[in-house]
């Protein structure tokens, strides 16, 4: 199951990874139980088609490109946001969106949070150090954007107390 998220999430933001920033240092980050991971990459998947937008917008540890291979082996971290619209200065509100109050303009659907997940050439390996989120109980995600350039930082909150903090600040690849 957890392939099939993590390989969905890959396959809704690969096409936004055509654009390969020069510079992905310092962008990045979140931390969950005393430890940060670092996120430098940025991606965005909105589809506002009809009327009915959807999307998410995620950071992670690496490019999707690279992700996306077969033959990758590593340790990915990443941070995957529901949100269905990117509003200058906006600060959203953890909603499901089956709630009959959820606003896209106010609100965002689910945050998953992944760290220390291992890939060997490509496919999942579980390990004991893995953290995995899927549904906050809340949260808020605030959005600034300045030209081209998108800062946004995440406050999470799941089961059992734990907290997600981070932050982003760059460019966006999109769709």
């Amino acid at each position: 199951m957890k392939k099939l998220l993590f390989s969905a999430a890959v396959a809704a933001l690969f096409f936004t990874a055509c654009k390969k920033d020069d510079d992905n240092s310092n962008k990045g980050s979140f931390t969950v139980n005393g430890k940060t991971y670092v996120t430098n990459y940025g991606y965005e998947s909105i589809d506002a088609s009809e009327g009915n937008g959807w999307g998410d917008i995620a950071f992670f540890s690496d490019n999707l490109t690279t992700l996306n291979s077969e033959t990758f082996t590593g340790t990915v971290h990443y941070v995957d946001l529901g949100i269905d619209t990117l509003i200058d200065g906006a600060t959203y509100t953890y909603l499901s969106s089956g709630n009959a109050s959820y606003d896209k303009t106010k609100n965002f659907y689910y945050a998953e949070v992944e760290a220390n997940m291992k890939l060997v050439n490509g496919s999942w390996v579980s390990s004991a150090d893995e953290v995995e989120l899927y549904s906050p109980n809340s949260g808020t995600v605030t959005v600034k954007k300045s030209g081209s350039n998108y800062t946004v930082s995440y406050n999470l909150k799941y089961d059992d107390n734990v907290t997600v903090t981070g932050s982003y600040s760059g460019t966006l690849s999109k769709e």
